[in-house]
Protein backbone atom coordinates (compact mmCIF):
# COMPACT_ATOMS: atom_id res chain seq x y z
CA UNK A 1 0.00 0.00 0.00
CA UNK A 2 1.04 3.27 -1.00
CA UNK A 3 0.33 5.22 2.21
CA UNK A 4 3.30 8.05 1.64
CA UNK A 5 1.35 9.32 -1.02
CA UNK A 6 -2.20 8.79 0.30
CA UNK A 7 -0.91 11.35 3.65
CA UNK A 8 -0.41 13.69 0.82
CA UNK A 9 -3.70 13.80 -0.73
CA UNK A 10 -5.39 13.16 3.09
CA UNK A 11 -3.96 16.18 4.20
CA UNK A 12 -5.34 17.63 1.34
CA UNK A 13 -9.30 19.74 0.66
CA UNK A 14 -14.86 32.74 -4.70
CA UNK A 15 -15.72 29.91 -6.72
CA UNK A 16 -15.29 30.21 -10.35
CA UNK A 17 -17.77 27.44 -11.39
CA UNK A 18 -18.85 24.83 -10.67
CA UNK A 19 -15.60 22.76 -11.37
CA UNK A 20 -14.08 25.55 -8.77
CA UNK A 21 -16.02 25.13 -5.55
CA UNK A 22 -15.43 23.98 -2.52
CA UNK A 23 -18.34 25.46 -0.33
CA UNK A 24 -21.68 23.70 -1.07
CA UNK A 25 -25.49 24.28 -0.10
CA UNK A 26 -27.31 21.09 0.82
CA UNK A 27 -31.04 21.22 0.93
CA UNK A 28 -34.56 19.66 -0.25
CA UNK A 29 -35.17 16.20 0.77
CA UNK A 30 -37.06 17.34 3.85
CA UNK A 31 -34.86 19.72 5.02
CA UNK A 32 -36.36 22.59 6.65
CA UNK A 33 -33.16 24.87 6.95
CA UNK A 34 -30.24 24.16 4.41
CA UNK A 35 -26.65 22.73 5.54
CA UNK A 36 -23.25 23.15 3.50
CA UNK A 37 -20.10 21.32 3.42
CA UNK A 38 -16.47 22.73 2.92
CA UNK A 39 -13.92 20.70 1.41
CA UNK A 40 -10.79 21.48 3.53
CA UNK A 41 -7.31 20.99 3.05
CA UNK A 42 -5.72 20.21 6.55
CA UNK A 43 -2.12 22.17 5.75
CA UNK A 44 -4.04 25.32 4.19
CA UNK A 45 -3.88 28.82 6.04
CA UNK A 46 -6.93 29.98 8.75
CA UNK A 47 -7.15 32.68 6.71
CA UNK A 48 -8.14 31.09 2.97
CA UNK A 49 -11.60 31.13 3.72
CA UNK A 50 -11.76 34.94 3.24
CA UNK A 51 -11.34 33.99 -0.37
CA UNK A 52 -14.42 31.97 -0.62
CA UNK A 53 -17.59 33.47 -1.81
CA UNK A 54 -20.38 33.38 0.93
CA UNK A 55 -18.33 31.38 3.70
CA UNK A 56 -19.23 33.58 6.56
CA UNK A 57 -23.03 34.05 5.84
CA UNK A 58 -22.90 29.73 5.19
CA UNK A 59 -21.04 29.30 8.61
CA UNK A 60 -23.19 31.80 10.34
CA UNK A 61 -26.20 30.17 9.26
CA UNK A 62 -25.56 27.05 10.96
CA UNK A 63 -26.27 26.42 14.36
CA UNK A 64 -23.56 23.02 14.78
CA UNK A 65 -20.42 21.74 12.62
CA UNK A 66 -19.39 18.49 11.68
CA UNK A 67 -15.89 18.10 11.15
CA UNK A 68 -14.20 14.69 10.47
CA UNK A 69 -13.04 14.41 14.04
CA UNK A 70 -13.84 16.62 17.03
CA UNK A 71 -10.03 17.38 17.15
CA UNK A 72 -10.81 17.98 20.96
CA UNK A 73 -10.42 14.40 21.31
CA UNK A 74 -6.57 14.34 20.28
CA UNK A 75 -6.00 16.55 23.21
CA UNK A 76 -8.45 14.20 25.76
CA UNK A 77 -7.22 10.82 23.98
CA UNK A 78 -4.23 11.85 23.95
CA UNK A 79 -1.86 8.46 25.59
CA UNK A 80 -4.19 6.62 23.43
CA UNK A 81 -3.44 8.09 20.14
CA UNK A 82 0.38 8.11 21.20
CA UNK A 83 -0.16 4.38 21.66
CA UNK A 84 -0.98 3.96 18.09
CA UNK A 85 1.80 6.11 16.60
CA UNK A 86 4.75 3.77 18.95
CA UNK A 87 6.12 0.99 17.25
CA UNK A 88 6.40 -2.52 18.81
CA UNK A 89 9.99 -3.47 20.64
CA UNK A 90 10.93 -5.60 17.80
CA UNK A 91 9.91 -3.02 15.35
CA UNK A 92 11.73 0.21 16.12
CA UNK A 93 13.13 2.15 13.32
CA UNK A 94 16.98 0.84 13.32
CA UNK A 95 15.66 -2.87 13.32
CA UNK A 96 13.06 -2.38 10.14
CA UNK A 97 16.58 -1.71 7.65
CA UNK A 98 19.49 -2.99 6.80
CA UNK A 99 22.35 -1.08 7.30
CA UNK A 100 23.03 1.03 4.24
CA UNK A 101 18.87 1.39 4.11
CA UNK A 102 19.04 3.24 7.75
CA UNK A 103 22.19 5.37 6.94
CA UNK A 104 19.64 6.90 4.17
CA UNK A 105 16.49 7.47 6.54
CA UNK A 106 18.98 8.96 9.33
CA UNK A 107 20.20 10.90 6.87
CA UNK A 108 16.43 11.99 5.16
CA UNK A 109 15.27 12.50 8.46
CA UNK A 110 18.27 15.15 9.86
CA UNK A 111 18.05 16.85 6.09
CA UNK A 112 14.32 16.95 6.02
CA UNK A 113 12.80 17.32 9.67
CA UNK A 114 16.15 18.27 11.19
CA UNK A 115 16.01 15.73 13.65
CA UNK A 116 18.26 13.20 15.03
CA UNK A 117 17.28 9.82 14.17
CA UNK A 118 17.75 8.56 17.55
CA UNK A 119 15.29 10.72 18.62
CA UNK A 120 12.45 8.77 16.50
CA UNK A 121 13.26 4.62 17.12
CA UNK A 122 10.51 3.99 18.79
CA UNK A 123 7.98 6.21 16.17
CA UNK A 124 6.35 4.00 13.61
CA UNK A 125 7.35 4.59 9.87
CA UNK A 126 3.86 5.91 8.83
CA UNK A 127 4.26 8.64 11.61
CA UNK A 128 7.33 9.99 10.44
CA UNK A 129 5.92 10.21 6.71
CA UNK A 130 3.41 11.85 7.77
CA UNK A 131 5.62 14.54 9.54
CA UNK A 132 7.51 14.58 6.38
CA UNK A 133 4.36 15.12 4.28
CA UNK A 134 3.58 18.09 6.68
CA UNK A 135 6.83 19.55 6.03
CA UNK A 136 6.24 19.37 2.48
CA UNK A 137 2.83 20.77 2.77
CA UNK A 138 3.68 24.01 4.74
CA UNK A 139 6.17 24.80 2.35
CA UNK A 140 4.14 24.81 0.21
CA UNK A 141 1.31 26.58 1.37
CA UNK A 142 2.43 30.74 2.32
CA UNK A 143 1.92 32.53 5.44
CA UNK A 144 1.03 28.91 7.11
CA UNK A 145 0.60 29.05 10.95
CA UNK A 146 1.18 25.83 12.29
CA UNK A 147 -1.30 27.45 15.31
CA UNK A 148 -3.80 28.32 13.20
CA UNK A 149 -4.53 25.07 11.55
CA UNK A 150 -7.57 25.83 9.30
CA UNK A 151 -9.71 22.60 10.44
CA UNK A 152 -8.89 23.16 14.18
CA UNK A 153 -9.63 27.27 13.56
CA UNK A 154 -12.86 26.38 12.08
CA UNK A 155 -13.87 24.44 15.09
CA UNK A 156 -12.73 26.69 17.87
CA UNK A 157 -14.21 29.87 16.15
CA UNK A 158 -17.71 27.39 15.93
CA UNK A 159 -17.64 27.03 19.95
CA UNK A 160 -16.15 30.60 20.35
CA UNK A 161 -20.17 31.58 18.42
CA UNK A 162 -21.92 28.99 20.64
CA UNK A 163 -22.28 26.03 18.18
CA UNK A 164 -22.20 22.59 19.07
CA UNK A 165 -19.13 21.19 17.29
CA UNK A 166 -18.97 17.43 16.71
CA UNK A 167 -17.00 14.12 14.64
CA UNK A 168 -18.27 12.12 12.16
CA UNK A 169 -15.26 9.67 13.28
CA UNK A 170 -13.54 9.44 16.19
CA UNK A 171 -9.93 10.10 16.32
CA UNK A 172 -8.98 6.69 17.42
CA UNK A 173 -11.31 5.27 14.36
CA UNK A 174 -8.40 7.44 12.37
CA UNK A 175 -5.40 6.18 14.36
CA UNK A 176 -6.42 3.10 13.22
CA UNK A 177 -6.60 3.92 9.86
CA UNK A 178 -3.79 5.38 9.25
CA UNK A 179 -1.00 3.79 12.19
CA UNK A 180 -2.42 0.11 11.83
CA UNK A 181 -0.77 -0.89 8.64
CA UNK A 182 1.78 -3.73 8.39
CA UNK A 183 5.20 -2.28 9.72
CA UNK A 184 7.57 -4.03 6.34
CA UNK A 185 4.80 -1.67 4.77
CA UNK A 186 5.18 1.58 6.30
CA UNK A 187 9.10 1.14 6.60
CA UNK A 188 9.14 0.50 2.40
CA UNK A 189 6.78 3.55 1.77
CA UNK A 190 8.93 5.93 3.90
CA UNK A 191 11.99 4.74 2.29
CA UNK A 192 11.01 5.32 -0.94
CA UNK A 193 9.72 8.84 0.08
CA UNK A 194 13.18 9.86 1.81
CA UNK A 195 15.04 8.39 -1.38
CA UNK A 196 12.97 10.49 -3.66
CA UNK A 197 11.68 13.98 -1.55
CA UNK A 198 11.35 16.23 -5.01
CA UNK A 199 8.73 13.58 -5.65
CA UNK A 200 6.64 14.56 -2.58
CA UNK A 201 7.54 17.81 -2.73
CA UNK A 202 6.15 18.32 -6.26
CA UNK A 203 2.98 16.24 -5.70
CA UNK A 204 2.50 18.29 -2.34
CA UNK A 205 2.81 21.29 -4.58
CA UNK A 206 0.15 20.54 -7.14
CA UNK A 207 -2.64 19.34 -4.28
CA UNK A 208 -1.73 23.00 -2.86
CA UNK A 209 -2.12 24.81 -5.83
CA UNK A 210 -5.00 22.97 -6.96
CA UNK A 211 -6.75 24.06 -3.94
CA UNK A 212 -6.24 27.72 -3.83
CA UNK A 213 -7.21 27.33 -6.78
CA UNK A 214 -10.44 25.91 -5.50
CA UNK A 215 -10.17 23.72 -9.16
CA UNK A 216 -11.67 20.94 -7.80
CA UNK A 217 -11.02 19.08 -11.52
CA UNK A 218 -7.19 19.77 -11.13
CA UNK A 219 -7.11 18.39 -8.10
CA UNK A 220 -8.85 15.11 -8.71
CA UNK A 221 -6.60 15.00 -11.53
CA UNK A 222 -3.38 15.16 -9.37
CA UNK A 223 -5.30 12.79 -6.95
CA UNK A 224 -5.77 10.20 -9.24
CA UNK A 225 -2.40 10.65 -11.11
CA UNK A 226 -0.46 6.94 -11.83
CA UNK A 227 2.26 8.63 -10.13
CA UNK A 228 0.62 8.93 -6.34
CA UNK A 229 0.43 5.08 -6.62
CA UNK A 230 -3.10 4.37 -5.48
CA UNK A 231 -4.49 1.36 -5.49
CA UNK A 232 -8.43 0.78 -5.67
CA UNK A 233 -7.76 -1.02 -2.01
CA UNK A 234 -6.58 2.06 -0.99
CA UNK A 235 -9.18 4.60 -2.30
CA UNK A 236 -11.93 2.07 -0.60
CA UNK A 237 -10.16 2.08 2.58
CA UNK A 238 -9.46 5.52 3.16
CA UNK A 239 -11.83 7.32 1.23
CA UNK A 240 -14.69 5.47 -0.34
CA UNK A 241 -15.50 3.32 2.77
CA UNK A 242 -15.54 6.47 5.17
CA UNK A 243 -17.81 8.95 1.96
CA UNK A 244 -20.50 6.02 2.88
CA UNK A 245 -20.12 5.99 6.49
CA UNK A 246 -20.42 9.78 6.78
CA UNK A 247 -23.40 10.19 4.27
CA UNK A 248 -25.59 7.38 6.64
CA UNK A 249 -25.02 10.02 9.43
CA UNK A 250 -25.83 13.11 7.97
CA UNK A 251 -29.33 13.08 7.05
CA UNK A 252 -30.34 12.67 10.74
CA UNK A 253 -27.54 15.29 11.86
CA UNK A 254 -29.17 17.62 8.82
CA UNK A 255 -32.63 17.28 10.58
CA UNK A 256 -31.26 17.86 14.09
CA UNK A 257 -30.26 21.54 12.85
CA UNK A 258 -28.49 23.69 9.99
CA UNK A 259 -25.22 21.83 10.08
CA UNK A 260 -21.76 23.09 8.62
CA UNK A 261 -19.56 20.12 7.61
CA UNK A 262 -16.04 20.22 6.96
CA UNK A 263 -14.14 17.12 5.44
CA UNK A 264 -11.08 16.92 3.91
CA UNK A 265 -11.62 18.58 -0.43
CA UNK A 266 -10.78 14.52 -1.53
CA UNK A 267 -13.75 12.76 0.49
CA UNK A 268 -16.06 15.50 -1.95
CA UNK A 269 -14.55 15.21 -5.66
CA UNK A 270 -14.91 11.79 -6.56
CA UNK A 271 -17.52 10.95 -9.26
CA UNK A 272 -20.70 8.47 -7.90
CA UNK A 273 -18.40 7.75 -4.61
CA UNK A 274 -17.82 11.73 -3.41
CA UNK A 275 -19.80 12.85 -0.51
CA UNK A 276 -21.61 15.15 -2.79
CA UNK A 277 -22.70 12.41 -5.31
CA UNK A 278 -23.68 10.02 -2.30
CA UNK A 279 -25.71 13.05 -1.14
CA UNK A 280 -27.95 13.61 -4.30
CA UNK A 281 -28.29 9.73 -4.96
CA UNK A 282 -29.64 10.16 -1.15
CA UNK A 283 -32.54 13.18 -2.94
CA UNK A 284 -30.76 15.98 -1.77
CA UNK A 285 -30.06 19.08 -4.03
CA UNK A 286 -26.71 20.03 -3.79
CA UNK A 287 -24.86 22.61 -5.36
CA UNK A 288 -22.77 25.93 -5.50
CA UNK A 289 -23.17 27.89 -1.81
CA UNK A 290 -22.86 30.76 -4.06
CA UNK A 291 -24.94 29.61 -6.88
Amino acid sequence: MKKTSLLLVLLIISAISVNAQLLWKISGNGLEKPSYIFGTHHIAPANFTDSIAGFNRAFDSCSQLYGEIDMADMASLQSQVTGYVMAPQDSTLNKLYSAEDFSIITEGIKNILGADVNQLLMIKPVAISQMIAQVFSMQAFHGFNPQMQLDATLQLRAKNTGKTVKGLESAISQCELLFNEPMKDQAEDLLKMIKDPEKAKRQTKELADSYVNQDLEMLKKVMLDPEMEQTEEDLEKLMYNRNRNWVKQMPEIMKTAPTFFVVGAGHIIQDGKGVLDLLRNAGYTVEPANK
